[in-house]
């Protein structure tokens, strides 16, 4: 089957070196779409219904959570993996406890855990343990 993600990134750099961390799996098709703006993510959304949203939360167009926040108020049932370029265990609980499914530091994750980080976001069951999980932390 194949699975449709969108990839929100203004770098340049970054999303060319996101977007081939993607497209190496032997057994997992994806079709990968990149956008550099808040404004053509929704758009694309919209159009292709994909299975998972990698966003940069800072944008031209939209900075920090406002950046997830208006991605959740228009598709409340998207998959979303946030990353940035700063972020504390406190800013990534914000962040799931919010909608997404997980965040990382793009400066900070390995290959192979944003490949481990992308394939969990593809299956729904794993939404939930991630977002309960965070849930508990954030409550101690």
């Amino acid at each position: 089957m194949i699975k449709n993600i969108v990839m929100v990134e203004d770098d340049e750099d970054d999303r060319r070196i996101f977007h081939n961390l993607l497209l190496p799996y032997d057994d997992l098709l994806l079709n990968v779409y990149t956008c550099s703006l808040l404004s053509s993510c929704l758009a694309t959304v919209f159009e292709k219904k994909p299975d998972l949203v990698v966003l940069d939360l800072n944008l031209p167009d939209s900075r920090g959570i406002d950046t997830l926040n208006t991605l959740i108020k228009r598709f409340p049932e998207q998959n979303i993996l946030v990353m940035t370029g700063d972020l504390d265990e406190d800013y990534r609980f914000r962040l799931v406890e919010l909608g997404a499914i997980n965040a990382f530091e793009k400066g900070a994750i390995t290959v192979a855990e944003f490949r481990k980080s992308v394939v969990e976001a593809l299956y729904p069951v794993q939404k939930t343990y991630l977002q309960d999980w965070y849930q508990k932390q954030s409550r101690h």
